[in-house]
């Protein structure tokens, strides 16, 4: 398969430090470059944009985190939203699949689409 990445040089970008030391970030920047890598379209040019992702991407869990333990607020709750549309559109800029824990999905036949469960249990 040839490379995707032209005209720029293929290969892993460094991950920065503010990324390593996040372990949600970090993940996320490991998941991000394996699916890159994969489709041969990974280069360290992508590191500035791969970073924000995976930045996005822990502040929208951490926020998630904040408020399970506070309580949701409206503010919380806007700027967890406004974290999660970065973190898409970055995704988007990537061409790669959002984390499978922001993904929305239909409600399966027999699923009971307000909770998500089966329908009677």
């Amino acid at each position: 398969m040839p490379n995707r990445t032209s005209p720029y040089p293929d290969g892993i970008p460094v991950k920065p430090d503010r990324i390593a030391s996040n372990p949600v970030a970090s993940s996320e920047w490991d998941r991000i470059c394996a699916a890159l890598l994969g489709e041969r379209a990974l280069s360290p040019m992508w590191g500035p944009i791969i970073e924000v992702t995976a930045a996005s991407y822990a502040s929208f869990v951490q926020l998630g985190g904040e408020m399970a333990q506070y309580g949701r607020t409206k503010e919380f709750a806007i700027l967890q939203a406004q974290e999660l549309e970065c973190y898409l559109a970055a995704c988007k800029e990537c061409a790669v699949d959002p984390h499978p824990s922001v993904r929305l999905r239909r409600p399966l036949p027999g699923e009971d689409h307000r909770t998500n469960t089966e329908e009677g249990t």
